[in-house]
């Protein structure tokens, strides 16, 4: 493989010079979409000062597996008192940087990823403590130089109404929800995208939708700790599951983390299949 020494900027915020030569590089992408935010820095290689590659990264909070953009956490956002690294501190294990990477096909097997993602790692290591990185890539990259150890797959999962009914009316589904279900009362928003369980005026599982043209995405499933296990999850899916097949005839889909045990026992429940997994790699 041939090397190449590729000069590489850093831009936070983003110039609109810079956006031009992120543009230039994206042009090759046929419908890759990296992360993009003014508030992230954004690394870009430059050969011959023609842009070739670029990297940009989000930093995800795993809220009890959900993951969520931490603004605090950005570079040049977070408070350098001594009182906010201390309250912090013990936080950072739960903090991930997601790497997006993209490089024109032309400059591909020359390092030029290898070198963006290391700078960017560089720089990352010297500011948080503990806190792992990882970039997806396809699984026929599984070897690849870039990343050698598998972190987690991020599974994509679907969903039809014939198989959400079978698997709703089932004895393990309908014995589970039962009981829940005569203990707590669901709140559905105005605009039908969030759903919640309470149990008296506790407020014990969220949910949240978006309806797309050809699809609904089911997202933000969440549940307090002393109640998961227990069918909660299932239940209140369940019925917002319901609801959407009851006026939609289309299927829902949602994207979990293979280590996430929980969540995807409740998407088994109601019925739901793999279709594809992407690799995450710690880097």
């Amino acid at each position: 493989m041939s090397e190449l020494n590729p000069e590489i900027k850093v831009y936070c915020p983003i110039t609109e010079e810079a956006k031009k030569d992120f543009d230039a590089v994206m042009q090759e992408s046929d419908g890759y979409e990296p992360f993009f935010d003014e508030k992230v820095p954004v690394y870009i290689a430059y050969v011959d000062d023609q842009p070739v590659g670029i990297l940009t990264y989000a930093i995800l909070k795993e809220n009890e597996g959900i993951p969520t953009h931490v603004e605090r956490l950005l570079p040049g956002s977070i408070s350098e008192s001594e009182e906010d690294k201390a309250d912090d501190a013990d936080a950072y294990e739960s903090f991930e940087a997601e790497f997006t990477v993209f490089v024109k096909k032309e400059f591909r097997q020359q390092k030029i990823a290898t070198k963006l993602i290391n700078k960017a790692k560089e720089d990352l290591e010297a500011k948080y403590e503990n806190l792992n990185i990882v970039i997806s890539l396809p699984e026929t990259l599984l070897r690849s130089s870039l990343a050698a150890v598998p972190a987690y797959a991020e599974l994509l999962l679907r969903l039809g109404r014939e198989k959400f009914l079978q698997a709703i009316n089932s004895p393990k589904v309908s014995g589970l929800t039962k009981d829940v279900e005569t203990q707590t009362k669901v709140n559905r928003s105005d605009d039908g995208k969030t759903y919640t369980l309470s149990q008296g005026n506790k407020e014990v599982a969220s949910v949240n939708l978006n309806f797309e043209s050809n699809a609904v995405n089911l997202f933000k499933v969440f549940v307090e700790p002393l109640y998961r296990n227990r069918g909660f999850g299932t239940t209140l899916v369940a019925k917002a599951l319901n609801d959407v097949f009851s006026d939609k005839d289309k299927p829902v889909v949602l994207n979990v983390k293979s280590t996430n045990k929980a969540a995807r026992n409740l998407y088994d429940n109601v019925g739901f299949d793999e279709i594809e997994r992407l690799w995450y790699f710690k880097v």
